[in-house]
């Protein structure tokens, strides 16, 4: 576990399955999303993904709750999220991220607004590429942010915490590497590419071979 702008920030992903295709792409948007569960928290969510009596193939990236957040598919992989179809822009391109329902509603808003503001800066967006999952499907989600001024209300919280803290040069190196198409796994790198830490050989290896393929490509 280690934080994300301040929050908790567990991963733990799921294999490779039908929630987990496993296909890589360049996300283009963020999608936010609210579990319709009035008692489930990110652990538990997370747990639901694996449950043998859910049988639907739906799955997201990250969810977050007033206590902490969990990352269950690599933003940078595709997941089963907008009810847009296979082919649609929102499941293909746009990291989806639930927000639990329980809890202390304004802490958990605001550990949301701080883990989507780190993730639009990891992945090289901005708080106009937040959208809602109602944009894809016209399903009333997140149900918590589309009444009154809600909503805006949210992006502006998102765009303080995206705007108020300057991102470290890792993370602007990171950020720019994700970018370019060179690295896929940034929240690896965030976390393990620092003193003390230790960067595993296929990370490394991977690193060098997409570095010299864009330079080949120059």
């Amino acid at each position: 576990m280690f934080n994300k702008n301040g929050v908790p920030y567990i991963i733990n992903h799921i294999r490779i399955s039908n929630r987990r295709p496993g296909i890589s792409r360049k996300p283009k948007t963020l999608t936010v999303h609210s579990t319709g569960n009035p008692r489930s928290t990110a652990r538990s969510e997370r747990a639901w993904l694996l449950n043998p009596k859910n049988t639907r193939i739906a799955s997201w990236h990250v969810v977050v709750d007033e206590k902490e957040a969990v990352e269950a598919i690599p933003p940078n992989e595709v997941a089963w999220h907008a009810g847009d179809g296979r082919q649609g822009e929102g499941n293909a391109y746009s990291i989806a991220v639930e927000i639990c329902e329980s809890g202390d509603r304004a802490k958990t808003l605001d550990n949301a607004a701080r883990v989507i503001a780190a993730l639009l800066r990891e992945h090289g967006l901005t708080v106009a590429e937040v959208v809602q999952h109602f944009n894809w499907n016209r399903k009333n989600c997140p149900r918590i942010l589309r009444t009154g001024n809600l909503w805006n209300e949210f992006l502006a919280s998102v765009e303080t915490h995206f705007q108020g803290e300057e991102p470290s040069e890792l993370e602007t190196a990171v950020a720019l590497l994700v970018k370019e198409g060179v690295v896929r796994s940034p929240d690896y790198w965030l976390e393990n590419a620092k003193p003390g830490k230790h960067v595993q050989g296929e990370f490394a290896a991977a690193l060098i071979i997409n570095m010299a393929n864009k330079l080949r490509d120059v």
